[in-house]
């Protein structure tokens, strides 16, 4: 029987305790990411080097979201947590000892390996577990976990001496912030109550419905490509942003690219409260709806950063910092709509396949992004891929949303001819 909280203190707690658990998380992830210009402008690896490590941790991480999706719904997610969080400071701290190439790499998979069941598990808690009226708030801001932790990753990269030295602080702070969350969810789990009511509506929804019938009849199948899409384009943003600048304009350091970089993560940031806060849900009413106007917006700026080497650098971090905003924002919806699936008792498991498709898309941007800029010599054909696979996008969320209209439709029907 799910536990969830009826204490609105006590959730509030518990949201802060799982959204910083996360923004850490995500900070120690992409240590490796926000080095990756001092790394290149030293020679210590190329950028396909540097991306290939990026992509192998995705690639792992990747296949490993949708069975520790499965077992997200069925097991404590704390437990599942920490194993990542300590998993996180073991591999930081493996790359203290030696920082060449291969050991890194080697890092990087064991650090994919522990955050099997972690986003899922994060998400069943927000789903079930906070109190019913703090759920919608909890999946807003859980939104901005992936540019705060970004955000502070490229902040570490910027104030340290050394490239290496970013993997010291990530470990330092995942082996302390174990305790914290292990300590933190003991207390707060004391305040839980079982769900009984929304426990049976539950059962009833796993009775009538297959996972293979939600999966196919929602259209899930039509989002998934689309949310690679937006990890090859938010990620390759987060990534390759200094890069590019460095590359196209003589006169910026790894440091001012970084800079740059810190402005366009704050868009993100940015662009998510904006869209909570005055298009979702007052005008924009549906999740896929607010997903497709995301990126429809993003496609016109993406031919503006063409111009880039040919016009002022401060305008294309304007270009740049108006898509990773509603890139961001995009996210936003995605969660909203994962979270839909708690109705059906399988939202650990949606969240876990599409978690796996944002991470197909981060292999394909990290090690392809940059091997396409080092054949062709330039970063056009990246940002043409950007345009025409958003463009692409567009069509099949507007697809998918006639799809998921009509899954809705049919089982409220279901449901109500079942309780006649």
């Amino acid at each position: 029987m799910g536990k969830t909280l009826n204490n609105k203190k006590v959730s509030i707690l518990l949201f802060l305790l799982v959204w910083l658990t996360y923004v850490l998380v995500a900070m120690t992830r992409n240590a490796a990411s926000a080095a990756i210009a001092a790394i290149v402008d030293e020679g210590a690896m190329t950028k396909s080097q540097a991306g290939l490590i990026t992509s192998v941790f995705y690639l792992v991480y990747g296949i490993l979201q949708i069975p520790g999706g499965i077992l997200a719904d069925r097991y404590k997610p704390d437990r599942l947590i920490l194993i990542g969080v300590i998993g996180s400071g073991i591999a930081n701290a493996i790359t203290i000892i030696n920082s060449s190439y291969p050991v890194i790499m080697g890092a990087w998979v064991l650090n994919a390996l522990s955050q099997f069941a972690l986003w899922p598990s994060i998400i069943r808690i927000l789903s079930s577990e906070l109190e019913k009226s703090h759920r919608k708030m909890g999946i807003f801001y859980i939104s901005i976990v992936t540019p705060a932790g970004t955000f502070l990753s490229y902040v570490v990269a910027i104030a340290v001496s050394r490239w290496q030295d970013n993997f010291t602080f990530a470990a330092v702070v995942m082996f302390v912030f174990a305790v914290v969350f292990a300590a933190g969810y003991k207390k707060i789990s004391k305040y839980m109550v079982p769900d009984t009511e929304e426990t049976v509506k539950i059962e009833e929804k796993k009775h009538s419905l297959t996972k293979w019938q939600i999966i196919l009849g929602s259209g899930l199948l039509l989002l998934l490509p689309v949310n690679l899409v937006r990890e090859i384009v938010s990620s390759g943003l987060r990534q390759f942003a200094p890069v590019m600048f460095m590359e196209t304009y003589e006169t910026i350091s790894p440091a001012i690219g970084n800079s740059f970089n810190l402005i366009i993560i704050l868009a993100g940031v940015a662009g998510v409260f904006l869209v909570r806060g005055v298009l979702y849900p007052k005008i924009i009413k549906g999740e896929l709806t607010g997903w497709l106007i995301s990126f429809a917006v993003c496609v016109p700026f993406a031919v503006l950063t063409l111009l880039i080497g040919k016009i002022n650098v401060a305008m294309i971090v304007v270009f740049f910092s108006i898509i990773y905003a509603f890139i961001s924002a995009a996210f936003l919806f995605v969660n909203a709509w994962v979270q839909k699936f708690h109705k059906y008792g399988c939202e650990g498991t949606v969240a876990g396949i599409v978690n796996a498709f944002a991470c197909i898309g981060i292999v394909l941007e990290s090690y392809g992004l940059g091997k396409l800029a080092e054949i062709t010599g330039n970063w056009y054909s990246t940002i043409w891929l950007w345009i025409i696979l958003l463009a692409v996008s567009c069509v099949l969320i507007s697809l998918a949303a006639v799809m998921w209209k009509r899954f809705n439709k049919a089982n409220e029907t279901k449901g109500e001819n079942g309780n006649a």
